[in-house]
């Protein structure tokens, strides 16, 4: 099935390409490291942090206080990753959470919580009641964790097999199997497997699977159908049967042996795994209420989404024909890792940046809603062609509705055979063709459309003959290094084309996607052409075109086209600590990684200030290339490997022993990016005197624990000379770093740098007690006009002589603007709608937050300007330049006149 695409250009590093007729919204950004979301049946958000925050999103906006935060057990897979609410909630009030507890030792846990009758958007006190506990967890992956309650009222939980493929087979363990549970976490007893199994592992509905991330029922049918992660090769999507055995570890993908029941679908791994696809995650069936306003085309009802992580799209799959290549619904996501259909039929999606098993990736909750009609309409009909005889000629349509699209070509009102796609090729016209008409006929579920005819034309004699002589077709470019592009062109008739006759265009694809790179330029024969440098697609499967056009004397027109390939190269990130997570272009890879890369990209490359490998803590030293913790390289032509230098903290056991404490910190809402200050107190703890210098960090902590999430917020480095049990108070002024709003405990670590020979270096940290709120940083300009002319009004302006405006400006943000401020003054005539643009003027200012500042501007009309009487029109910051959170209140409007003569 094929789909049209329309890319979404977002604040961040990638594209999102969207199924024509959609819109992409962010309703929540800034979620920390997301797991799964639902709708509460009153149409509340709950979404879950990995980290045990369960987050109500109510009018779009997530609440303060988290529904309940439960202690939970964080690394790889594990931690808050599964909920549902009771089918009878509106009386009950229950939901159900899927948990790794750390006591008595780390496993899953299903819990039950009552929501507050009194404030529902809370968990009632006292109670969490334990339904499910389950065996101890080995490994930090494959965890599993989807969890739904079925049309037999049953609560269903897909369990990985914990990355021991041997337990999926294992009916003696819960691990790698669809369960089944009564609401009470009691386990009903028509389970397949009831008779021959004891405790949990009566819950075994399905077994075989390596990491069903995702599963759901289609309403009506009560078909399941299970996401199962695969390992090397497949990805499947199964449809679920009691007591059936999905092969994993013995099988993977299709299978003809009769022990296994094969999978519904399946794709494969093939090259770049980007592209591909190789982790299936999100999934559900599209379900929305009959009344919701809101709803996808009717041929999306009772179809599959699901997403692939590192193939980041999301695709449709028809239940009724999985054998067709499921439609394309959107591309270039990040980590799509959830998917719910709103109470307004809209599709929500929980996309979470960077990989599932790193450390912090910060998420949003996106709405992908249908803007156009669901009947078929053509936004760009075919166009009348003229071509000479034998050259081929094709028609095209833009057309857009409810998909998928069909399509019928007509010539003269007469369909053609096998011509049902949106071009049409008349492979060889010849003279009796000339005139003929070609339309074609646009349909879907929800109706049809017929396109204007468009005449082709068909002249004897030769079409233009255009050769490119450079750059070479296959040649390769590197980003930043121009190329140069050369050609000509010649005619049976005309002979030799003037420069005139000639036009060049130069596309930039990115997989199968084709956009502008130059605009159309006619009259030379020669040019260059510079790639970009930096682009949010990173993949190798680029290219640049550049065709040149060719326009005889009779209005015949040829092209040719040649490509330029992409220079690569690998780029490898290592570290002489293996299992260190580095980052590249935003996304964790643990070292060592390699990657092809297009030559002379600009891509951004961090690592962690510190990081923790089997309970031994790393400090970063230095990149193998110069650079900070975190810069830009430019991939070089012939690749290039940096290696990232860490540290190990191990004490000497000399006898010093640093700590230390944060013992005043601001406790009122700062801003971030803003300034402040903190007082560290450094004790030695030890049994001999220090003397020497000690770094010092600050750091910031959502949970007064020092670990690998936490980041810099300040250094500094003292000499200091400590007896034992001696302490030294040590201020250190910054700037808060931008974080995502929310209280933070301020850490300090004393030997920051393992610098200073400790026995113990377990107690170089501690926090402040009491927590700092953090607001996020917010710009916003608004005014008003003290004065418009400085006389009184109405009055008649001369077009000649400056016009003096005064104007009142306030920041009403939290943070301080500096800098040049454009103000554009534009005149509103006597119907009131349409402004005219007088001038632009850029006065540097200097506000603080709450601060006001009149300016007094001068300006010349524009001689064009018509006489008549005008209101005065100011807009502050007309191009956006300071990113204000709020650009409603930019406008002002004088209250006075003024009159041109």
């Amino acid at each position: 099935m094929k789909s049209e695409l329309v890319e979404r250009l977002e604040g961040r590093t990638l594209f999102t390409a969207l199924v024509s007729g959609f819109s992409e919204e962010t309703v929540v950004s800034g979620l920390l490291r997301p797991t799964t979301m639902t709708f509460a049946p009153d149409g509340r958000l709950f979404v879950s942090q990995q980290t045990g925050q369960l987050l109500v999103v109510k009018n779009g906006a997530t609440l303060p206080t988290p529904f309940v935060t439960l202690d939970v057990d964080t690394p790889g897979e594990r931690g808050l990753i599964g909920v549902e609410f009771d089918p009878a909630f509106a009386t009950n009030h229950y939901l159900y959470v899927f948990w790794t507890a750390k006591t008595p030792t780390i496993h899953n846990r299903i819990s039950r919580f009552t929501a507050d009758p009194a404030n529902p958007d809370v968990a009632l006190a006292g109670s969490r009641v334990d339904l499910v506990d389950f065996p101890t967890l080995s490994a930090n992956v494959h965890n599993g964790g989807s969890m739904h309650f079925g049309p037999d009222g049953k609560l269903w939980v897909a369990l990985g097999e914990n990355a021991n493929p041997p337990q999926a087979q294992d009916l003696t363990v819960p691990f790698g199997k669809m369960l089944r549970f009564n609401k009470d976490g009691s386990i009903p007893t028509d389970n397949p497997f009831y008779a021959q199994t004891t405790g949990v592992n009566r819950a075994i509905w399905a077994y075989g699977f390596r990491n069903p991330f995702s599963f759901g029922f289609q309403p009506g049918t009560g078909r399941l159908f299970i996401n199962d992660v695969g390992q090397d090769t497949w990805e499947e999507v199964d449809e679920g049967v009691a007591g059936a055995n999905y092969g994993w570890p013995l099988s993977e993908g299709k299978t003809t042996d009769p022990r296994f029941k094969g999978p519904l679908y399946t794709y494969k791994h093939v090259g770049d795994e980007k592209a591909s696809g190789g982790v299936i995650i999100g999934g559900t069936f599209y379900d929305p209420p009959a009344s919701a306003p809101n709803k996808l085309p009717a041929s999306f009802t009772g179809k599959w989404f699901f997403g692939d992580g590192t193939g980041r799209y999301v695709k449709l799959l028809d239940p009724a024909n999985p054998s067709a290549e499921p439609l394309r619904f959107a591309e270039r996501l990040t980590y799509p890792v959830d998917f719910d259909v709103a109470p307004d039929g809209s599709l929500y999606v929980l996309s979470r940046d960077g990989g599932y098993s790193q450390t912090v990736e910060p998420g949003r909750v996106l709405r992908y809603t249908y803007t156009a009609t669901d009947a078929p309409s053509v936004g760009t009909p075919p166009e009348a062609r003229a071509t000479a005889e034998g050259d081929p000629v094709t028609f095209s349509v833009d057309a857009s509705g409810g998909v998928p699209l069909a399509y019928q070509w007509q010539r003269n009102g007469v369909n053609i055979d096998g011509a049902t796609a949106a071009e049409y090729t008349l492979a060889a016209p010849t003279l009796a063709d000339n005139g003929a008409q070609f339309r074609v006929v646009v349909s879907n579920v929800a109706g049809s459309i017929t396109s204007p005819a468009a005449v082709l034309t068909v002249l004897a004699g030769h079409s233009p003959v255009p050769v490119i002589t450079a750059p070479a077709d296959g040649g390769l470019f590197t980003g930043g290094v121009p190329f140069a592009f050369a050609g000509s062109a010649t005619d049976a008739e005309d002979g030799p084309l003037d420069p005139s006759k000639l036009s060049w265009t130069v596309t930039y694809f990115t997989g199968d996607l084709e956009r502008p790179a130059m605009p159309d330029t006619a009259g030379i024969t020669s040019g260059s052409f510079t790639p970009d440098t930096v682009t949010p697609y990173l993949l190798t499967d680029v290219k640049y075109r550049v065709r040149l056009t060719a326009t005889d004397s009779s209005g015949l027109s040829k092209s040719t086209f040649v490509d330029v390939l992409p220079r690569t190269a690998d780029i490898t990130l290592t570290s002489n600590v293996p299992g260190i997570d580095l980052s590249l272009d935003g996304v964790p890879h643990e070292a060592p990684y390699t990657v092809a890369a297009v030559a002379g990209l600009t891509r951004p490359l961090s690592a962690p200030v510190r990081q923790t490998i089997d309970g031994v803590v790393y400090d970063f030293v230095g990149w193998s290339d110069g650079g900070a913790a975190a810069h830009a390289l430019s991939t070089p032509e012939a690749g290039g490997t940096y290696a990232a230098e860490y540290r190990a903290r191990v004490g000497t056991g000399t006898g010093a022993d640093l700590t230390a404490a944060v013992v005043d910190a601001p406790t009122a809402a700062v801003v971030a990016g803003q300034g402040g200050r903190a007082v560290v107190r450094v004790t030695n703890a030890g049994s001999a005197t220090f003397n020497g210098k000690v770094p010092i960090d600050l750091y910031l902590s959502t949970d007064a624990v020092l670990d690998d999430q936490d980041g810099v917020a300040a250094g500094v480095t003292k000499r200091l000379k400590l007896a034992p049990g001696a302490s030294k108070t040590v201020a250190i002024a910054f700037d808060f770093p931008t974080v995502t709003a929310g209280s933070y405990y301020l850490l300090a670590e004393a030997d920051a740098g393992n610098l200073v020979p400790e026995a113990d270096e377990s107690n170089n940290d501690a926090a402040a007690a009491a927590t700092t709120p953090i607001e996020a940083a917010a710009i916003d300009m608004s005014g008003t006009f003290a004065g418009t002319f400085g006389a009184a009004e109405p009055q008649t302006l001369n077009r000649r002589k400056k016009v003096s405006a005064v104007l009142d400006l306030t920041n009403t943000g939290n943070t301080a603007v500096t800098g040049s401020l454009a103000i554009a003054f534009r005149a509103v005539g006597a119907d009131g709608t349409t402004p005219i643009d007088l001038a632009t003027v850029s006065p540097k200012v200097k506000l603080n937050p709450g601060a006001t500042k009149r300016v007094k501007l001068k300006f010349a009309l524009p001689d064009a300007l018509a006489a008549g009487t005008y209101t005065l029109r100011a807009v502050i910051d007309p191009e956006g330049a300071f990113a204000e959170t709020n650009t409603a209140n930019d406008t002002v409007t004088s209250a006075g006149t003024f009159t041109v003569a």
